[in-house]
């Protein structure tokens, strides 16, 4: 009861929120991110997730920048990033979901939709590809704690990077990978 009755008491501080979302052209995309954080979608359900969730605002912020900068602005004092977690991305799919996103930067081109990312990974700027040095990460990617993806690189579909991995070549679609150097442990047929 008490954790509604805050929500309640912070819904003036969404005002600035509902206008960002107002304005931006990737609705869906906001709504996914709430769904696989177990919320059905709602204005009241990302209220509930700026209130509770520093990790989502990160990802809004990344999503509305792009569209409403000054909102953007203005919100961010209401409502503080998490400063352990840096995200940037051209092109961000729905239904991306961080856990534990403590000392983890996601810096890429372009993100598919369903990406996974746990804590302490790093996905940056590396190797010049194609004049490209930030990788693009496909759909329904996972990557898992204290991994590193680095350069222009291309992470295809259903790829699994596991615990630790060091990546700086390409990733094929269905491929599980491991390891410093990395290697791929499995590809699943399609």
């Amino acid at each position: 009861r008490m954790g509604k009755l805050y929500q309640i008491i912070n819904l003036p501080r969404s005002i600035p929120l509902f206008l960002c979302y107002s304005k931006l052209p990737c609705v869906e995309d906001i709504r996914q991110d709430l769904i696989r954080r177990g919320y059905s979608g709602s204005l009241w359900n990302l209220h509930q997730a700026f209130v509770g969730d520093k990790l989502y605002r990160n990802i809004f912020y990344c999503r509305s920048h792009k569209y409403a900068p000054i909102l953007t602005k203005i919100l961010k004092l209401f409502y503080r990033p998490q400063a352990q977690f840096g995200m940037e991305a051209e092109q961000v799919g729905g239904g991306m979901l961080v856990y534990h996103g403590y000392a983890t930067i996601v810096f890429a081109k372009s993100i598919g939709k369903n990406l996974s990312v746990y804590q302490q990974v790093t996905v940056g700027r590396g190797k010049m590809i194609d004049g490209n040095d930030v990788p693009i990460i496909g759909d329904n990617v996972s990557i898992y704690a204290g991994a590193i993806v680095v350069g222009g690189i291309k992470i295809g579909n259903n790829a699994v990077i596991g615990a630790g991995a060091v990546v700086t070549k390409d990733v094929p679609e269905n491929a599980t990978v491991v390891g410093a150097p990395v290697r791929i442990l499995e590809k699943l047929p399609h």
